[in-house]
């Protein structure tokens, strides 16, 4: 319960800026700010933020750069990164190194900013006792602890689905599917722990897809590998999906191994917290392809609930 006013910290090299959001929210939070990476630094160190908001475009440390230390120094922080740019070498970073927990395009609408901090607020008070996954790659399979589930590769290309067996660990299953469908059936049948897919099937944007599968599998990892470039589609992944990690296809061996490795090992820690975690999934917004909307929705109206009573049995019998 919180009884004290939670702390947020807001960064950015514009005054005007950080003058504005205090405004807008120091009647309900503690608000901290900081023109830059050092200062919010100083700040994360001797106070136990919550949350942190963080402009990506500043001088001497970029936003995504600052998220990544202070996961280092306060894992339990929540981190969300404004950015009004279309970088997309930088919105991958974002993701991949700094393990954002959503991101606010600028300019911001004023409500929708105060419902995103609220909500990490609230992740941040009710995830605060949960223990925190650090990365790690010298664990065997059996000691990331997996208990059989899986990883699903949804891709057209055989020799990819063969790159992601050759680089997972020893002893995880691994199922690939080529079409929706397959996808599906795997899903049914199967515990899955994570999906690593491109964004197009059979040149078919499958963007809504991973979004819902998301939405049904909130303790799902999602890793992306694509060639496909586009700002806006990764940052509603992110926001929408949650996805783990965000890699062009030409990823090294070495990246991947470990991305895989560390998202069994996230798995491993969300499973027994996954009511939590269908709080962090953001609503869909847009459904661009209705007609795969609607045959994944009424499919999974027809799956039985295998996750949901994999955590029930684990729940009882501890």
């Amino acid at each position: 319960m919180m009884t004290d006013k939670a702390k947020v910290l807001f960064v950015d090299d514009e005054r005007q800026v950080l003058i504005s959001l205090r405004a807008l929210f120091r009647s309900q939070y503690q608000v901290f700010i900081a023109d830059g990476g050092e200062a919010a630094l100083d700040i994360i160190r001797n106070e136990p933020i919550q949350v942190i908001v963080s402009d990506q475009r500043m001088p001497r440390m970029l936003g995504h750069e600052l998220l990544r230390e202070v996961k280092k120094l306060r894992p339990g922080t929540v981190r969300l990164l404004l950015t009004g740019y279309s970088d997309m070498s930088g919105i991958m970073s974002s993701i991949n190194d700094g393990e954002v927990f959503r991101f606010i395009q600028k300019p911001w609408d004023n409500d929708e900013l105060r419902s995103t901090v609220d909500n990490a607020v609230k992740i941040a008070f009710d995830t605060s006792d949960i223990e925190e996954v650090e990365d790690d790659i010298e664990d065997d399979i059996e000691d990331v602890g997996t208990e059989g589930a899986g990883i699903l590769v949804i891709d057209d290309s055989q020799s990819f689905v063969s790159k992601i067996k050759e680089h997972a660990p020893a002893g995880c299953p691994i199922y690939d599917a080529h079409h929706i469908e397959d996808a599906l059936d795997v899903l049914a049948q199967e515990e899955i722990a994570i999906i690593i897919t491109d964004v197009t099937l059979s040149g078919e944007d499958i963007t809504d897809f991973i979004k819902l599968l998301k939405q049904k599998y909130p303790a799902l990892m999602t890793i992306i590998l694509t060639e496909v470039v586009d700002s806006q589609m990764a940052l509603d992944l992110i926001n929408q999906a949650r996805v783990y990690q965000y890699y062009r296809k030409t990823i090294g061996n070495g990246v991947l191994a470990l991305s895989i490795k560390n998202g069994l090992r996230f798995y491993k820690n969300n499973k027994d917290n996954s009511e939590l975690l269908q709080q962090q999934v953001e609503d869909i917004k847009v459904i661009q392809n209705l007609s795969l909307a609607e045959k994944v929705s009424d499919r999974f109206k027809s799956m039985k609930e295998r996750f949901a009573s994999v955590f029930r049995f684990r729940r009882g019998s501890n």
